[in-house]
């Protein structure tokens, strides 16, 4: 193999790594991201479940347009066939902050 072979094998090989490196990953559809924290989380009184079969779906901030409000919690009916509610949360990468929806488990 001669040199000028190997320099262009090596080239390429290393212009494939930039190019990998530069390449701009898209969000998911659908998620709108934050550039702004949300604050702290509000405390929060729980009263008194409704009876059997509901969980507590704890308050959280939810972003509007320029802003956070907060969303209180509340009893929510299990759904059938799950016994535990995962409560959403705010997730931040490079794009920024982000909501994921609470599940039920």
């Amino acid at each position: 193999m001669t040199r000028s072979r190997v320099r262009r094998g090596v080239f390429v090989a290393l212009l494939a790594f930039a190019s990998a490196c530069g390449m701009y990953i898209r969000p998911h559809p659908g998620v709108i991201y934050v550039g702004i924290a949300p604050p702290p989380p509000h405390g929060e009184i729980i009263v008194a479940g409704p009876g059997r079969g509901y969980a507590w779906m704890p308050g959280h901030w939810a972003w509007r347009v320029r802003e956070y409000v907060w969303i209180p919690g509340g009893w929510i009916e299990v759904a059938p066939g799950f016994g535990e509610w995962v409560p959403g949360q705010w997730s931040h990468d490079y794009h920024g902050w982000f909501w994921i929806e609470g599940r039920w488990r």
